[in-house]
């Protein structure tokens, strides 16, 4: 039976055949703790840093290191412009778009992380939201590798509770329809609203 664990171990049917493209990434880390950058205009968390003109005062340096585990949150992404010499003054790039108000947050988070100061929280997504994109991607991964919504069901929610209902009029049964149908429709390309605060029109 497929298990959201299985989606951590190698296949043992297929060779471990890696590609030969050249990528930005650590070859001494797994892929799922590798940075990923985005644009800023995809991404709105991603700071642009640029030099500081000479015509405005400021003390800001770039940015060096953030805090080594901070709460609730993965290191700040930012962008330095061709031409930033490290130890120069900076200034950071704010595009002033219907993004505004996700940018000065980051810009917030990245300005405590270089502080040294706890990093609050990046609040696009609630600590439930986090947990049921979870649950869809093990729902998907499961649905992807064959198992049927039963099997997923008592993967993600356990044997005994599964079998307390009869299985075609269990709300559980829904509930892993769902999360297999909005995961599908995270990976078709969904996954960008991720990246944005949901505001009213």
């Amino acid at each position: 039976m497929w298990t959201p664990r299985e989606r951590l171990r190698p296949s043992r049917q297929r060779p471990n055949i890696c590609g030969g493209c050249d990528v930005a990434a650590k070859p001494s880390l797994p892929a799922t703790r590798q940075p990923v950058h985005w644009s800023p205009r995809i991404n709105p968390s991603v700071t642009v840093l640029t030099e500081l003109p000479d015509h405005l005062l400021g003390t800001g340096t770039v940015p060096h290191a953030v805090p080594a585990e901070p709460p609730d949150y993965v290191a700040p992404p930012h962008l330095l412009l061709s031409g930033l010499e490290p130890g120069a003054s900076t200034a950071a790039l704010i595009l002033f778009d219907d993004d505004l108000p996700d940018r000065i947050e980051a810009l917030n988070r990245l300005w405590h992380a270089h502080r040294g100061k706890p990093v609050p929280p990046d609040t696009r997504m609630t600590r439930q939201q986090r947990g049921r994109l979870r649950l869809m991607l093990q729902a998907c991964d499961g649905r992807n590798r064959g198992a049927s919504y039963r099997d997923i069901a008592e993967a993600i929610f356990g044997t005994e509770r599964i079998a307390a209902d009869p299985w075609k009029t269990s709300p559980l049964r829904d509930r892993v329809i769902g999360l297999v149908e909005g995961g599908t429709g995270l990976i078709a390309g969904g996954y960008l609203r991720l990246f944005r605060h949901r505001r009213r029109p």
